[in-house]
């Protein structure tokens, strides 16, 4: 088995996956132990996962302040939120319309200022917000901020430019 270091997974919105975990170990339930030690300086932090499917977990790196919504689990594996510092759970969807794929956040939502300051890395959300906007950082690769449309416009599907 080879394993990676240095890896930073900071501030993304994961939704409608199939995926077994964002992992970094071979030595599972049910895996034979590995005579490698695991990488280093390994880090999920920030992000949120919605509507998708574990196997197993976020294993392997430092996971912190992550969200969770309306995933599935293999419920034979216990790790869901095992040793994860600050993580969310949301009882209602957190984006503005999932539907329409647009994943800036609800003012209701947990992830909102419940993030990690990451400012030492970087200080602006996909849009080019400014971090945080409230007291503290949002989770998910936007941050919400008052004022902020609540209905953005579709992206185009099945664009074809000649």
């Amino acid at each position: 088995a080879t394993f990676v270091n240095n890896v930073q997974i900071f501030n993304n919105t994961f939704y409608n996956l199939n995926i077994k975990g964002v992992t970094n170990v071979c030595a599972f339930a049910g895996a034979p132990a590995c005579a490698m030690p695991l990488g280093t300086n390994n880090y999920l932090k920030n992000n949120i996962f919605a509507n998708s499917a574990f196997t197993y977990g976020n294993v392997g790196f430092t996971s912190e302040n992550n969200d969770y919504y309306n995933n599935t689990y293999n419920t034979s594996v216990v790790w869901r939120y095992y040793n994860e510092l600050g993580y969310q759970s949301e009882s209602a969807d957190p984006f503005v319309d999932s539907a329409e794929r647009d994943f800036h956040l609800k003012a209701t939502a947990s992830a909102k200022d419940k993030g990690a300051n990451l400012s030492g890395i970087f200080s602006a959300d996909r849009d080019g917000t400014s971090r945080p906007q409230g007291p503290d950082w949002d989770i998910g690769a936007y941050e919400y901020y008052l004022g902020q449309p609540s209905n953005r416009p579709r992206a185009p599907m099945n664009l074809l430019i000649r």
